[in-house]
């Protein structure tokens, strides 16, 4: 019988700190879309139990449009060329229309890490890192995001006072960061607590196949409370 592993909601969040580049005002740059001044490999880089798989590189554009921005990365083989955006065809299906160069691919898809269970908390957590990665203002979703546990105590949250709250589904018994693996599959279930409007708990169940660090997603509201605000 497979076993969780848990963790401090305190650790997972130093890890999301060491992640977090150094911030850029989106004022240097021009509007519309244009190579990031961000450097994506240096976000994988504070996850010790990740690696890229070899030959690939990270590399990013930056949608600027007033005070607000949103960024994509894509994992791209080291010798191929990094174009401008206005070079790159375009995906039509996504929001803002978002350039992907030639030989580009998602970035989950050539991440690997060590088989811990560190490594696949930590793989849950860069992919939200990296999807944000240059997102400002409207454009920020997961960084309203903080990581609880019942020891969860910040300027925002109060662990202690969601007795009170309005409960979507039934209350979980423990509220640390886990991992399960099974025979074929590795669970990770964590819980975050978000004002932006609907705010409130969320969990988050991630599911990977056996020898893949390209997790399923799943994520849902389970108890609404506190203080809400808009970007």
């Amino acid at each position: 019988m497979s076993s969780k592993t848990f963790f401090s909601a305190k650790e997972i969040e130093l890890l999301r700190e060491r992640a977090k580049p150094e911030f850029i005002h989106p004022g240097e740059y021009s509007g519309g879309w244009s190579k990031s001044k961000y450097e994506p490999m240096k976000v994988l880089e504070a996850f010790p139990s990740l690696s890229i798989k070899s030959g690939f590189v990270l590399r990013a554009y930056q949608f600027v449009e007033g005070g607000n921005g949103n960024g994509v990365v894509w994992a791209m083989p080291e010798d191929c060329s990094f174009p401008e955006p206005n070079e790159c065809d375009k995906l039509k299906d996504t929001f803002l229309e978002c350039p992907r160069p030639e030989g580009a691919i998602d970035v989950m898809d050539v991440i690997s890490g060590d088989g811990s269970e560190l490594s696949y908390i930590s793989a849950s957590i860069f992919c939200r890192e990296i999807s944000e990665l240059g997102a400002y203002w409207h454009g920020s979703s997961w960084s309203s995001h903080t990581i609880i546990d019942e020891d969860t105590k910040t300027e925002e949250f109060d662990f202690e006072k969601i007795k009170d709250w309005e409960w979507l589904e039934e209350k979980p018994v423990n509220f640390g960061p886990s991992v399960k693996k099974s025979e074929d599959k590795t669970f990770v279930v964590f819980y975050t607590h978000s004002g932006l409007m609907p705010g409130g708990l969320y969990k988050h169940i991630d599911i990977y196949d056996n020898n893949s660090y390209r997790p399923k997603l799943n994520s849902e509201r389970i108890a609404k409370g506190g203080n809400q605000y808009l970007y």
